[in-house]
């Protein structure tokens, strides 16, 4: 079974042995009996000083750049909160910050969610980065079953992107932001969908900004060749050019995210069977862990 792990490098205690995990136990009710889940279970029920066998790391990496001024928005579900308490740790724990030698100065934004506030892991930590770090830290909550959404329905963390998504767009347009997600799936559409929407309100409002400009250019630039001053004549035929030269690199942008021609290949492509996208793996360790 692979679970996230919850703390830097350093650990919690900070001497570099030891692992937190989050772990929820699986249970549920199949023909009237009570099934709790074999991993989950075990790592709940296990005692201090019991001997784990844990081998790792597994799967992709999921690292913080190494910009100081980085932005970090994160999503989260459930225990998918593991990940981003490692970060939130290593930005904002003063300790953490010393021993990496490494200051956060950007911008970091939680969505977190959970079923109900007693859901909510870790969160007084958070609460206290968000007190102690305002203007680096934010902290967004959906709860479910306690908090509606604009429609009425429950709130899940899709509702909040939603609600936010101007402001996370913005965000995502700037190079030096990075997003990360870890929980359900089943919030995958839901953000997609929600951050789709805010590019494609945001797309229509620069194209009105846009047409009124040129509206406005195209005006003056009558005004000016009427007047008779050469000058001013002059200073029309260049706005005119502008205008003209802006509008046919829209076309031709437009015709570029349209694509080749039903049956045309792309410009510079490649014949199939051509270099193959490989993928570094992680070194996994075994190693023996005592329960503390």
């Amino acid at each position: 079974r692979l679970y996230s792990i919850a703390s830097t490098r350093h650990g919690d205690d900070l001497a570099g042995n030891t692992v937190s995990l989050c772990v929820r136990q699986l249970q549920y009710e199949k023909e009237g009996e009570t099934i709790n889940g074999v991993c989950s279970t075990f790592l709940c029920d296990i005692k201090p000083g019991a001997k784990v066998k844990i081998t790792g790391p597994v799967g992709k990496e999921m690292l913080l750049p190494a910009d100081e001024d980085a932005n970090v928005i994160m999503l989260a579900t459930g225990t998918g909160i593991a990940p981003m308490r490692t970060y939130l740790r290593r930005m904002f724990e003063p300790a953490e910050r010393e021993q990496n030698g490494w200051h956060f100065k950007g911008k970091a934004w939680l969505f977190m969610g959970a079923p109900t506030t007693a859901n909510l892991l870790y969160d007084a930590d958070f609460e206290h980065y968000q007190s102690q770090f305002p203007e680096n830290f934010r902290y967004t909550k959906a709860i479910s079953r306690e908090q509606q959404n604009a429609k009425g329905g429950r709130m899940y963390i899709q509702d909040r992107v939603s609600e936010n998504a101007d402001e996370i767009f913005a965000m995502i347009e700037n190079p030096k932001t990075h997003v990360y997600m870890c929980g359900l799936r089943g919030m995958e559409p839901g953000i997609d969908e929600a951050m789709t929407a805010a590019a494609a309100a945001k797309a229509k409002a620069a194209a009105k900004g846009k047409a009124f400009d040129e509206k406005a250019a195209l005006a003056e630039a009558k005004k000016d060749l009427e007047s008779n001053d050469v000058d001013r004549m002059k200073a029309a035929m260049d706005k005119l050019t502008a205008v003209g030269a802006e509008l046919y690199q829209e076309v031709q942008k437009t015709a570029q995210a349209a694509g080749p021609a039903e049956g045309e290949k792309p410009a510079g492509a490649k014949p199939e069977g051509g270099a193959k996208k490989t993928e570094k793996k992680a070194d996994v360790v075994d190693a023996d862990f005592e329960v503390v």
